[in-house]
Formats: C-alpha cells, sequence, structure tokens
C-alpha cells in the first residue's frame, strides 16, 4: 500500500508541476500497485482512474481518457465517496 500511496502522491505532484506525461506513468504504477495489493479497494481505484482520466485529457487523449471513465464506471463507487474533483471528472455530479 506504502508503494502505491508513494505512486499516487508523486503522479499528483507532477501534474501539479504541469508534468502530465511523467504523472500519467506515475499514476498507472500506483493502479497496478494498488491493484496487486488490494483488489477489493474499489474507492481508490476510482480515485486513480479519474486521475489518470484527467491526465489523458490533459495530453490530447480523449479515447483513452474515455476509457479510462468507463472503467471507473464499471466499479459503481457512490459518487458521495469520492472527491468533487474525481465525481466532476467522471461526471457524476448530477446523479
Amino acid at each position: 500500500r506504502l508503494q502505491m500511496l508513494n505512486h499516487y502522491l508523486r503522479a499528483q505532484s507532477l501534474d501539479a508541476l504541469g508534468q502530465s506525461k511523467e504523472a500519467l506513468a506515475e499514476a498507472d504504477k500506483a493502479i497496478q500497485s494498488l491493484g496487486s495489493a488490494y483488489p477489493e479497494a474499489h474507492v481508490q481505484r476510482v480515485a486513480l482512474l479519474a486521475l489518470r482520466a484527467r491526465l489523458q485529457t490533459a495530453l490530447g487523449q480523449p479515447d483513452a481518457a474515455a476509457a479510462t471513465i468507463a472503467q471507473a464506471m464499471a466499479l459503481h463507487v457512490a459518487p458521495s465517496l469520492l472527491s468533487a474533483k474525481d465525481a466532476g471528472t467522471l461526471d457524476l455530479t448530477g446523479h
């Protein structure tokens, strides 16, 4: 879990610095780490997928972002369990 958290925090930091490509690589590592350690951690996985979708959008990858959003939506996490930013990314704010 610590490895996943490190990758997640690094991805957020790189995103804040405008380094979307590097942030996306870190987000992907965080998702992989979470999947192998905690396959049942749906809320965290959706948050990471929302971050990935934002980064893909920033990198001009709308098809990839749409696929990532579909992955997140398939986990059926209640919007109330997500941050406003993540729910907005997944267009769950009105549901």
